[in-house]
């Protein structure tokens, strides 16, 4: 390292890769059949529609926050960036019904843990659409937001989204 390198600016890593949550088919985040997260007034993301029942997982490292209803979840990342993960439209009219949860609020979590489990068919008979959004609240103080829509997901496998600060 020579004198100069000292006043280099240095790279730092400044993009942050959600994975999916959830297997199923990534669509946008418009398609949701709920005009709070189809009109995007929470943030940014896109949308899964579900095509098996399993667990929701955590699309990256972050402290969780669990509704007492138990169909989305909170997770905020030690850099500040917090996204929202719910599953289906009107769901939370199910006081928890479909949903079992797999860890306390509050918890640490890496990407790819178990967040709360779900019974995707209870979910279709009982709610008007389980099409599920991946939402990064305050999206607008990011510089960009790369969305992978149009794609077969596994959860826990492929990149949903893309947040560069």
């Amino acid at each position: 390292m020579g004198f100069f390198d000292l006043f280099k600016k240095k790279e730092t890593n400044t993009k942050k890769v959600l994975i999916a949550p959830i297997t199923g088919d990534v669509v946008p985040l418009d398609t949701v059949k709920d005009e709070t997260f189809a009109s995007k007034m929470l943030g940014d993301g896109v949308a899964i529609e579900p095509k098996e029942s399993g667990v929701m997982l955590a699309p990256m490292d972050g402290v969780v926050d669990i509704t007492p209803t138990l169909h989305a979840f909170t997770l905020e990342s030690s850099d500040g960036v917090s996204i929202l993960v719910h599953l289906g439209v009107d769901t939370v009219k199910l006081n928890g019904k479909g949903f079992e949860q797999l860890v306390e609020s509050g918890t640490k979590v890496k990407a790819g843990d178990g967040i709360i489990k779900y019974d995707l068919a209870f979910l279709k008979e009982n709610a008007p659409s389980v099409t599920s959004p991946v939402i990064v609240l305050e999206s607008d103080e990011y510089k960009n937001i790369q969305k992978y829509e149009g794609q077969s997901v596994h959860a826990g496998q492929e990149k949903i989204i893309e947040i560069e600060k």
